[in-house]
C-alpha cells in the first residue's frame, strides 16, 4: 500500500473489516511492517488479524525454502505489540513447498 493519504482509506477498511473476514497477504517482511503501521495508525481496525505469508514467489526460480519464513517472523516479533496475528498461514511455491509447511 503505497498511498500518500492512507488516513483517507480508514473508513473503507473499517467497513470492510467489520463486515468480512480479511486475510492480509504478505509477500515480504516489509509488508508485515506496513500492516503493523496501518494498525498502529488505526487505519486498519480489527481484532482478528489473519495473515498469509507467501514464500518463493519472487525469486527467479520461484522456489520456496523454509528459511524464507524467518524474515516474516522476525518482523512480526519486532511489531508484536502492534500486530499479533490471530491466525498465520503459509503459501509456498515450487518443489520446496512441502518442507515449508512442516
Amino acid at each position: 500500500m503505497r498511498c500518500q493519504n492512507l488516513e483517507k482509506l480508514q473508513p473503507f477498511f473499517y467497513r470492510l473489516l467489520n463486515k468480512s473476514r480479511v486475510q492480509f497477504i504478505l509477500y515480504d517482511a516489509d509488508n508485515v511492517k506496513t500492516l503493523a503501521s496501518l494498525i498502529d495508525q488505526s487505519i486498519v481496525q480489527t481484532e482478528v488479524i489473519e495473515v498469509l505469508y507467501v514464500l518463493g514467489r519472487y525469486p527467479a526460480d520461484q522456489e520456496s525454502t523454509p528459511d524464507q519464513l524467518d524474515p516474516f517472523l522476525d518482523m512480526r516479533d519486532r511489531f508484536k505489540k502492534t500486530c499479533t496475528p490471530t491466525r498465520e498461514m503459509i503459501c509456498a511455491f515450487g518443489k520446496g513447498q512441502i518442507p515449508c509447511l512442516l
